[in-house]
């Protein structure tokens, strides 16, 4: 007999987040709690089909799984998928499956109430209510048994849609809005002295820092959880997670900068890291676990490396301007404040010279496989070979996104979620994309593709709204709109999308082709936003589309667009005066027109966002230069 099990809300649990470590912790304690699954049907005589996790003889070879069955190790990141196929003997009892899973679950979060919340619980009202109704009624497991020849089983017990999600009333949870605060209280009902003294009483008995729970935040018991679940990982997991540092999305998007600085300008860099010691703020070389993943820091003098281990924010000139909150603990003062700015002005005047200045922007790399259902049932295409490609795949995803300067979130199954510097956030794709298909050519499994989405956003978005544009650019658009074996780009500005553009992998060389040609433009003649806006809505017009709309697609006009938007440049003000050659017009315009063609079905079509995409990654271009992946 087979087994089907699948465990969820990924979305929900996952995207529920603050910070990178929140991030981290939704999708590790979702595959943690599959592991536990997998563990009980292992326990029960059966052997896990898909995903491969262990050997013919049943021994876990997945880290995760090794550390669940107590066999050592203390994994990093999540590997197991929310679903899995399992081969079990007659008479198993697959309640033993979604017991084991619960258990581990409910065995983490009375462990986090014991140590962090059992005693303010007094202070509140109805907290125990709050925390039992959270914690028993958030996940959704769903499985059935029946014959290898029977995939299709686990879908339809999931079209019962039986599962009634927990009612909640009082105040809303500071990052997870659908659940309740655990206090009971209400501040809009005049309760917030008795918010207050409870929370403060948790954060004191626990012990819990401002990193783990800052002064404003009140929280569910799913946050709770996520939060502060590392503080007990060793008495109620039995191993405790590699790591407990994430980094933040500040210093993943200054990368390129500090891999520059570091190359051309050591001297600013060390000199700027001795204002910042001497300034004696907290914390200031909190990266020193992240740092540049792909730059042995062995090697760099004791100043250097601290500048490579630098607070992301501290490269900012906003963090020391009046009124800004991001500014570092024990930089209160104003006299601080502006030495720091002060410092970080020479620094960036320093380094002015070669184009090199800190981007605001950071990656999210989300990654699926496209159709694992169809691989698994196609005739050439047995469960082993299946499960063995991608095994051999998620071997390889943290080397590559560590090769790109990038930090793995998850590597599980077909799944990816990464972190990377926007100027190296499509060859880690690319790169991602051709192992996947090559583990499967190995197999001898042909068909298999994966698609992708990126999203590029200022280091201050918040991780929900980040989370759910990726969840969109890959699943509906990437996947749905473009049919798979696709990438999609997301420019999200000021919380709002500013360029989207989706296509299939072959078309990725043309957009980045236009990048390389608006980043080599000279300072005077260079190409700006509003000019490239302007040959958008030319564009549009042309199609017949005279609203633009950010991705928006387009019919392809029976025209040549390519001298007809020639002209519309030729004519705009900033090309006037006949400086630059007509053919420069000419390339330029077949460029631009090239980016935004893309195909969907056998039919060629137009997205106008090219444009916008393309100028976004040329202005990353030069950060580029000094180390790491690059537009070409």
């Amino acid at each position: 007999m087979h087994l089907h099990f699948t465990l969820g809300p990924v979305q929900g649990f996952v995207a529920e987040a603050r910070r990178t470590r929140d991030l981290w912790a939704g999708s590790f304690l979702l595959s943690w709690i599959c592991a536990n699954a997998m563990k009980a049907v292992l326990d029960g005589g059966g052997k896990i089909i898909f995903p491969i996790v262990h050997d013919a003889e049943r021994v876990p070879t997945d880290q995760l799984l090794k550390a669940v069955c107590g066999q050592g190790g203390a994994p990093r990141i999540g590997t197991i998928p929310n679903r899995f196929r399992a081969e079990v003997p007659d008479g198993f009892d697959p309640a033993a499956v979604e017991q084991a899973a619960r258990g581990a679950w409910e065995n983490v979060a009375d462990a986090v109430w014991r140590k962090y919340v059992e005693g303010a619980a007094s202070l509140g009202r109805n907290t125990r209510a709050i925390w039992d109704r959270q914690v028993h009624g958030f996940w959704e497991l769903n499985w059935a048994m029946g014959k290898a020849d029977q995939p299709y089983l686990l879908d339809l017990r999931k079209n019962w849609r039986c599962f009634q999600p927990t009612e909640e009333g009082g105040e809303p949870c500071s990052v997870a809005s659908g659940l309740q605060e655990v206090s009971g209280y209400v501040r809009a009902c005049g309760e917030g002295e008795q918010q207050d003294a409870f929370w403060k009483r948790l954060r004191s008995l626990g012990g819990i820092s401002e990193m783990e729970l800052r002064p404003t935040e009140r929280l569910s018991a799913i946050m709770l959880i996520k939060r502060l679940f590392l503080g007990i990982a060793n008495a109620s997991m039995g191993f405790e997670p590699q790591t407990k540092s994430w980094p933040s999305t500040a210093h993943v998007a200054t990368l390129p900068f500090k891999r520059r600085v570091i190359a051309e300008n050591p001297a600013a860099a060390r000199d700027y890291v001795r204002i910042v010691k001497d300034a004696h703020i907290r914390e200031p070389f909190k990266e020193r676990q992240n740092a540049i993943p792909s730059l042995p820091v062995g090697w760099l003098d004791n100043d250097t490396q601290d500048y490579a281990a630098l607070d992301g924010d501290l490269l900012f000139r906003e963090t020391f301007e009046p009124g800004n909150r991001r500014y570092p603990a024990g930089a209160e003062d104003t006299t601080t404040r502006e030495t720091l700015a002060a410092g970080l002005n020479t620094l960036l005047e320093a380094t002015a010279a070669t184009g090199a200045k800190p981007s605001p922007f950071f990656a999210v790399l989300f990654m699926d496989g496209d159709s694992m259902g169809k691989l698994l049932s196609a005739p050439n295409s047995a469960p082993e070979k299946v499960s063995t490609a991608l095994a051999r795949f998620a071997d390889q995803v943290e080397g590559i996104v560590k090769k790109h300067d990038g930090f793995t979130i998850y590597a599980g199954g077909d799944d990816v979620l990464a972190l990377l510097p926007v100027t190296d956030a499509i060859d880690a794709a690319i790169h991602l994309k051709d192992a996947y298909c090559a583990a499967f050519a190995a197999e001898g499994v042909a068909g298999a593709t994966i698609s992708g989405g990126i999203v590029f956003a200022h280091y201050g978005t918040p991780w929900i709204d980040v989370m759910h544009s990726a969840h969109d650019i890959l699943e509906g658009k990437a996947k749905e709109e473009a049919g798979r074996n696709s990438l999609g780009i997301v420019v999200n500005k000021g919380g709002a999308t500013n360029g989207e553009w989706v296509a299939g992998w072959d078309r990725v060389d043309a957009l980045r082709e236009l990048a390389r040609i608006l980043a080599g433009t000279t300072a005077d003649r260079e190409i700006s936003m509003s000019l490239l806006y302007r040959m958008r809505s030319v564009l549009a017009e042309l199609a017949g589309r005279p609203r633009v709309s950010a991705g928006g697609v387009h019919e392809m006009p029976d025209m040549d667009l390519v001298p007809l938007l020639q002209a519309a440049l030729e004519a705009s003000h900033e090309h006037r005066g006949g400086s630059s050659p007509t053919a420069d017009h000419r390339s330029l315009s077949a460029a631009m027109v090239n980016a935004c063609t893309i195909e969907r079905n056998g039919k060629r079509l137009l997205m106008t966002d090219g444009l916008v995409v393309a100028r976004f990654i040329a202005a990353h271009a030069s950060l580029a230069d000094a180390g790491g992946s690059h537009v070409e």
